[in-house]
């Protein structure tokens, strides 16, 4: 499982750098780029057969939804992978509401 993670980290951390070395933003927001970075992380992860759903237990019974959907995570960097898998591994805890407590405080007054 770790596995198939590793190889996604990898494979998102070489398309944002191909991305950044190849292309130059100058600081601008560049809409086009954020195809090309899609079409590069699911040509990667078709070429590699990389699928983080199948690594978690999700299998598609369709060819290659697992490979489009991992690169287009893939595609938009490592940092999202990251934020994407500590999501996955660690979901947000379930609101958890408690009966009040019985236990009294007193407040005192100070007089002057």
């Amino acid at each position: 499982m770790l596995e198939g993670f590793a190889i996604a980290f990898v494979l998102a951390t070489f398309v944002e750098s191909i991305i950044d070395y190849f292309i130059s933003t100058d600081g601008k927001s560049q809409p086009w780029l954020r195809y090309i970075s899609a079409i590069l992380g699911i040509g990667v992860c078709l070429a590699y057969r990389v699928n983080v759903l199948e690594a978690l237990g999700l299998v598609s019974p369709y060819n290659y939804v697992g490979e489009v959907l991992t690169g287009l995570v893939v595609g938009r960097g490592s940092n999202y992978l990251n934020d994407f898998i500590s999501r996955v591994r660690n979901p947000l805890p379930a609101v958890v509401v408690e009966a009040p407590s019985t236990v009294r405080s007193e407040v005192t007054t100070v007089q002057k």
